[in-house]
């Protein structure tokens, strides 16, 4: 039952999409946009709202290639390999 309505919080994110070279490309994409949309969708949340707009928290996304086991930080610039 639950299903359903949780995967349609990624809905936004399937709305864009660059040109892509293949399959690879397009999944990358959305992952890294699903990343950015769970971090706007915290901000909804008073609780996590509040100390983010006072400095006493920051959210942070990240993104883990399985296949060359790079993890990635995801921000509302783009993303970058975490050394």
């Amino acid at each position: 039952d639950f299903l359903e309505p949780w995967m349609e919080i990624a809905a936004p994110a399937l709305d864009s999409m660059p040109p892509a070279d293949g399959p690879r490309d397009i999944l990358d994409h959305y992952e890294r946009e699903v990343v950015r949309l769970s971090l706007a969708n915290l901000l909804t949340f008073p609780w996590i709202a509040q100390p983010v707009r006072e400095n006493r928290l920051d959210l942070h996304g990240f993104r883990f290639d399985i296949r060359s086991g790079q993890l990635q930080r995801i921000d509302s610039h783009g993303h970058s390999p975490v050394d």
